[in-house]
């Protein structure tokens, strides 16, 4: 009796839908599947930005400097669907949608949640020295909050 090898008769959801079930051995390589994705994939819209500046946003958000959880963050800022008071909010999870922090008033969206609230601009004042001393970063600007330092000859600072 020869070697018995699993067979999976499924064929996986993602091939479906990029309609990549009737593809040979050799069309199934990896990269070849990649460029094809690259190929057709679209950028969906942020907010008000205009097309040009989108897809400067989704290429920082692809670059091979961040991790996956640095990306994931970023693709759910973007997409507003953090887990802050406005989206609890909306799906009845939580009570009221004004930042919890005292002296607090406004509602707590992403820019909110990580530039604007007085309690994450105290951290980031107490975090200023330290990250000049480790890293020769006088300020922590928006582009080295969301990006990480990988995006300091990157992306041109907003402070």
């Amino acid at each position: 009796m020869g070697v018995v090898k699993s067979v999976c008769f499924v064929v996986p959801n993602f091939y479906l839908q990029l309609q990549l079930e009737d593809l040979g051995q050799e069309e199934k390589n990896k990269k070849i599947v990649k460029k094809w994705i690259r190929r057709d994939e679209c950028e969906s819209n942020i907010g008000n930005l205009k097309a040009c500046k989108v897809e400067v946003v989704w290429k920082y958000v692809g670059m091979s400097g961040l991790q996956n959880h640095q990306r994931d963050i970023l693709w759910m800022s973007y997409h507003e669907c953090l887990s802050t008071r406005v989206f609890q909010k909306k799906r009845d999870l939580c009570a009221s949608d004004i930042c919890p922090r005292d002296g607090c008033e406004p509602l707590e969206m992403v820019n909110h949640l990580f530039w604007n609230c007085l309690y994450v601009k105290e951290v980031r004042e107490r975090l200023n020295p330290f990250c000049y001393e480790l890293f020769g970063v006088r300020y922590i600007t928006w582009e080295i909050m969301m990006y990480g330092l990988y995006s300091l000859n990157q992306v041109k600072s907003r402070a």
